[in-house]
């Protein structure tokens, strides 16, 4: 088959999309082709994937990420949105004309779920079969449970839904932004009918998330459509590491300064909302103020997409002379998260997943977005401590955190060994997750070469209760805790 992933401009979504489309050609023997923007073909290349760019350079898309990066709160929440108003007007301008051009047909669509009102109605106008994937928390699925964008904790109880109702509304009053009427118009232009609102979506052959079962909170047994997977995080450990910001191949990294026999504290707010600089600050003071106390430590903090000079991060000081503290622009996530024993982070799903599968424990400092959401869901797994926003992180809260988590008896690491043996153990893994996809794909394909249904378009799921997901499965997990039902 010749599938095709669609995924948007942003580090995250582009390095796990490409992930699962590597997975899908090595491992399941299909052509993929990986249909994004500039910054994707790096991302592509890892993979061995064939590269189409989607949209040129964009200057509004350009300043829309220039202004993200020094956002936090609802004020980023909207300014993501409007990027993603906006790339859709894009993508609905350039897919079906990318489509058209690629050498080989296209059997199916695997699409990024933030694109998900775009995107599918170029599959739908095409005629062709699509499936959805999830990098961050699943939002079309997460109305019953508390907002992605809060940190509240899950209380099922009378007044813990309410709650819960009140902070979607809010957040869809204080953020009304959506893409949906600029693709109804591209829809009644092509002569298909009007997406109806809501944020309910439910379409595809399959859709896949690479976040956990037991990352996420209960749920009513209605919410997931039957086609949704939960799986596993979408990297392997020989995964080199790529970002949209920089091209070398980390050699620059002074490992050199490396001290293995101190705990290793490795810190980044991740590539896009990064420009906290009092954060970066405090995380070095507070590290610094341990040093004095004669506490054994080593922190390297990464400040990702330029924007924040290394000379205004580091505290002055007179004992940072032995390299307790490095501060780099870029830093080898992976390497470093293979040696550190505690992680200080923005709780981007990617760079959680990636702690968790190395059991460590880690202080989350969420931004905005879905990365309050990840924290709160992994606060009640007890391998995180979570200050609810930056303003919060002070160098006191911060030593608070790095005293409790650090020490090798700690119950916070205790969980972080816990569900580092449940991803390994209970949830599909990257190569189960694509046989998923290949199963519910092909199915759709042989329907339309025997022409089922008299239709040459074939959107027929495959559930979590098929006999052949399940012999693939073979008893793990894919599907999160039930909600109690109150009377």
């Amino acid at each position: 088959m010749h599938i095709v992933i669609i995924a948007p401009p942003y580090h995250g979504h582009l390095t796990s999309g490409a992930s699962l489309g590597g997975a899908l050609k090595k491992a399941r023997g299909h052509s993929v082709t990986f249909v994004a923007s500039a910054k994707g073909q790096r991302y592509a290349e890892r993979e061995e994937l064939d590269f189409v760019e989607l949209v040129g350079h964009d200057q509004a898309m350009e300043e829309g990420d220039q202004r993200l990066a020094s956002l936090s709160g609802i004020d980023a929440v909207r300014c993501t949105s409007e990027c993603l108003v906006h790339y859709a007007t894009l993508l609905l301008r350039d897919l079906p004309g990318v489509l058209d051009t690629l050498e080989q047909p296209v059997d199916a669509i695997l699409l990024d779920e933030i694109l998900y009102l775009a995107a599918t109605s170029v599959a739908e106008y095409k005629k062709i079969p699509f499936g959805v994937h999830a990098t961050t928390v699943s939002v079309s699925h997460s109305t019953d449970v508390p907002p992605f964008t809060t940190t509240w904790d899950y209380r099922d109880a009378w007044w813990g839904r309410l709650r819960d109702t009140a902070g979607w509304m809010a957040l869809l009053w204080q953020c009304p932004i959506s893409s949906r009427p600029v693709v109804n118009e591209w829809r009644l232009q092509h002569g298909l009918p009007e997406i109806p609102s809501g944020m309910k979506r439910d379409g595809g052959v399959i859709q896949v998330t690479q976040q956990p079962y037991f990352l996420e909170f209960p749920k009513k047994p209605d919410t997931l459509p039957s086609h949704f997977f939960y799986t596993t995080p979408w990297h392997t450990d020989t995964t080199a590491d790529v970002t949209s910001e920089s091209t070398d191949d980390n050699s620059s990294f002074p490992f050199d300064k490396l001290d293995a026999s101190k705990p290793l504290i490795y810190a980044s707010l991740g590539t896009v909302q990064n420009q906290s600089k009092q954060v970066y600050q405090n995380i070095c003071q507070a590290c610094l103020e341990l040093l004095q106390e004669q506490h054994e430590l080593q922190l390297v903090l990464a400040l990702g997409k330029k924007g924040v000079a290394v000379e205004d991060i580091i505290p002055p000081m007179a004992d940072n002379d032995n390299n307790n503290i490095l501060v780099v622009d870029f830093a080898p996530q992976l390497q470093l998260l293979d040696r550190a024993s505690m992680v200080i982070t923005h709780c981007g799903m990617n760079t959680t997943l990636e702690t968790m599968a190395r059991g460590i424990p880690a202080l989350a400092i969420p931004i905005t977005n879905d990365q309050p959401g990840v924290a709160a869901r992994w606060r009640s797994l007890g391998a995180v401590m979570v200050l609810d926003s930056p303003a919060q992180a002070t160098t006191v809260r911060i030593q608070q955190a790095i005293r409790a988590l650090l020490p090798e008896a700690s119950t916070y690491r205790q969980a972080a060994k816990t569900l580092q043996r449940r991803l390994q153990e209970e949830t599909p893994n990257l190569d189960e997750t694509a046989h998923l996809i290949e199963l519910a794909f092909s199915a759709n394909q042989e329907a339309k070469e025997k022409k089922e249904g008299g239709s040459d378009y074939n959107n027929v799921p495959l559930t979590t209760n098929d006999s052949r997901a399940k012999e693939i499965l073979k008893g793990k997990q894919v599907e999160p805790p039930k909600r109690k039902r109150i009377e």
